[in-house]
């Protein structure tokens, strides 16, 4: 049972699980059915502040993890399981201060009048940014390129600083180096070429026919995220579906048949960690390599190539709107929404 292997383990709420310790992440499926068990008829009293705390504590303690005496102020409360957590007398979910993740969990408690726990639902960051504004994910961030720029660039002539000091990345890496490396695992200390390296080995693939014309942009993407894992000599090709497209070297990846480029639910720049870039490592560490696409006689080609760091992102693009940075962003839940719960309120 994971809950037990948890609790064997000596690690707090706040150790990293990737990439050693994999079989001690819940999925959500996994989380919701624990905290039911655990959870389901205990009182949150007191003021909201200390609901939050004892609820912390309660959802410490069902997951196997020893109870902390404070909690640290981090984002998301639970790190080591990639879970924030919300406990509910009302149908608004308040998002403070920060941007919905789309690969986190939300672990969202239901009180009733006398502030038991009466259920437990467990969303990943889509599934919550569903339920904004209209129930469709409109509101995903998008950018484009300032003042009509055009041609190649390197916006980055270094990695993050923090970049730097966790992965050391190098400037040279030989082809056994490069096949040795899984594109979905984090980033390993040593064997991460640098973004300058990056751009100077990503060159070739100006000129390239775009393959996959006529078909959907899904597998417009997978074939460019075929082509780049290929151009850098990872051993396979192999997507997880999340962020970023080849975690070994920190990279997102996009295929531009027009200007504006699509973000997702995470600005660049933002500060929050990714789990799969490994426990400390940030969305603004990570590399975004931005490829745009002209027509010429034989159809698409690459014709230029925009690498840049995630911090310095908005050196090259412009934000276009969407969710924006919210000092509060209320999000209204739907009055069937824990009754998909595996424990729903009697």
């Amino acid at each position: 049972m994971r809950r037990v292997a948890v609790a064997a383990s000596g690690l707090s709420i706040y150790d990293p699980l990737v990439p050693d310790r994999e079989d001690l992440f819940y999925s959500r499926e996994e989380l919701e059915g624990v905290l039911c068990e655990y959870l389901r008829g205990r009182e949150l009293p007191g003021e909201n502040r200390t609901k939050a705390k004892v609820a912390k504590q309660l959802v410490a303690a069902a997951l196997g993890y020893p109870v902390p005496l404070s909690f640290q102020r981090t984002s998301p409360r639970f790190p080591g399981q990639d879970l924030d957590l919300f406990a509910q007398a009302s149908n608004n979910v308040q998002v403070y201060n920060q941007d919905l993740d789309p690969t986190r969990r939300y672990a969202i408690l239901k009180l009733d009048s006398e502030a038991q726990i009466e259920s437990v639902r467990v969303v990943d960051g889509v599934a919550l940014a569903l339920l904004d504004g209209d129930g469709t994910i409109t509101s995903k961030f998008q950018a484009r390129r300032k003042g009509g720029g055009t041609g190649s660039a390197l916006v980055s002539s270094l990695d993050t600083e923090f970049f730097r000091e966790f992965a050391e990345p190098v400037d040279q890496l030989s082809g056994a180096e490069l096949a040795a490396l899984d594109p979905l695992n984090p980033p390993q200390s040593g064997r991460v070429l640098s973004i300058g390296a990056l751009y100077e080995r990503l060159q070739s693939l100006l000129g390239t026919a775009v393959e996959h014309l006529p078909l959907g942009e899904r597998t417009r993407a997978q074939w460019f995220h075929e082509l780049v894992s290929a151009t850098l000599g990872l051993r396979r090709h192999a997507d997880s579906g999340q962020f970023p497209d080849i975690s070994c070297q920190a990279l997102e990846v996009k295929l531009q048949y027009r200007q504006t480029i699509d973000l997702g639910l995470v600005l660049p720049t933002s500060e929050g960690g990714s789990r799969f870039l490994g426990s400390d490592l940030r969305h603004c560490d990570a590399r975004y390599l931005v490829a745009y696409t002209e027509v010429g006689p034989d159809g698409h080609f690459i014709s230029a190539l925009v690498l840049t760091t995630g911090e310095d992102f908005f050196e090259k693009f412009d934000l276009m709107g969407g969710l924006g940075q919210n000092d509060k962003l209320q999000i209204h839940l739907p009055g069937n929404f824990f009754a998909q719960s595996k424990c729903p309120p009697d």
